[in-house]
């Protein structure tokens, strides 16, 4: 056996100890076959291909030895990352999914071969080598197309990241921390078109920041509670936001008719035609009692019941958008959207 079999042999021998199944819930294709996404590093250095969960990074030179002590840490990484152009506190990107492996590779390799974590292929739209040693450390990246398989369309890579859905909207959310600061991005994938959707973003430091929450969907229409606290004067404003993935920009709707201060949503209901009734609380000591208000078809916003605190609950719109129902202290109650 000559040089060059024995660290071919030698790597594939390091390759095969790393690639144990992980445990982690794999995302196949739909027709039951791998997709396979490819790509090529920008200077040419290394090809990239993702086969399922299988990754294989072909470099243009073998991995020099000069510089690296020992054997070097190959970090293989694929994910899908969506662009922001919305806030600007915000990252400029954000993944929604990723998949890793880390693996040690003999100097001299050219090529590595992993089985990541998850089978993220039909999403990834880059990959990533790493290695690094105490001596150096190197890095290569790809954009990476689909050339088989069936595109993700609506399809989330993570199903913990849907926040909601119905047949015909899902909503997903994307999020980055740090230390001391947290950022999200909330985007709606219309399943009629497979065509996504921003619906809104959030960020929190220590002092400030504001949070998308509620979220419902129906028919078309996503509507959501913006909970703004953003002014680092101790100011804190809440809307209802709602969109209609039809057309259009999303709509605000303040809390009250006179768009009265301390209030806030804890509760939101829909309806397919984009009807919107939401709870009312106001922060105070004694606790002042709950509203349950609607956005009636004139554009002003009306207030159909009045009850003490948390005892407006399981508010619904009928699927035509025409009826409100709820309980009041345990007892159903019901009325027209004026």
């Amino acid at each position: 056996m000559n040089r060059r079999q024995g660290t071919t042999l030698a790597a594939t021998v390091l390759t095969l100890l790393a690639v144990a199944p992980s445990g982690a819930v794999a995302a196949p294709a739909q027709d039951g076959r791998s997709a396979l996404a490819t790509g090529r590093s920008q200077d040419g250095r290394a090809s990239f291909r993702l086969e399922g969960r299988r990754l294989t990074v072909t470099l243009a030179r073998r991995l020099e030895r000069k510089g690296f002590a020992g054997r070097p840490s190959a970090t293989l990484v694929c994910g899908e990352t969506v662009p922001v152009g919305s806030a600007a506190r915000l990252p400029r990107t954000f993944d929604t999914v990723v998949a890793r492996r880390i693996l040690r590779v003999h100097p001299g390799v050219r090529t590595v071969r992993a089985l990541l974590d998850r089978d993220i292929a039909r999403w990834a739209n880059w990959c990533k080598l790493r290695w690094h040693s105490a001596a150096r450390q190197l890095s290569l990246e790809a954009e990476m197309t689909l050339r088989s398989g069936t595109p993700p369309g609506c399809s989330p890579a993570d199903p913990r990241l849907v926040m909601v859905e119905n047949d015909r909207v899902l909503v997903m959310s994307a999020t980055r921390r740090t230390e001391w600061t947290s950022a999200a991005i909330y985007r709606a994938c219309d399943k009629s078109s497979a065509t996504w959707h921003e619906l809104a973003d959030a960020y929190q430091d220590r002092y400030a920041g504001w949070v998308q929450e509620l979220f419902v969907v129906s028919g078309a229409w996503v509507a959501w509670r913006t909970d703004d606290a953003s002014s680092y004067a101790g100011k804190r404003t809440c809307t209802i936001q709602r969109k209609d993935l039809d057309g259009g920009p999303a709509q605000s709707i303040p809390m009250t008719q006179d768009d009265a201060s301390d209030t806030c949503a804890t509760a939101l209901a829909l309806g397919s035609n984009g009807a919107v009734a939401w709870v009312v609380a106001t922060w105070g000591q004694p606790s002042p009692p709950d509203r349950l208000n609607v956005l009636a078809s004139s554009g002003t916003i009306v207030t159909l019941d009045t009850a003490p605190a948390r005892t407006l609950t399981d508010i619904a719109i009928s699927p035509d958008g025409g009826t409100v129902t709820w309980m009041n202290g345990g007892q159903p109650r019901s009325a027209r959207v004026p």
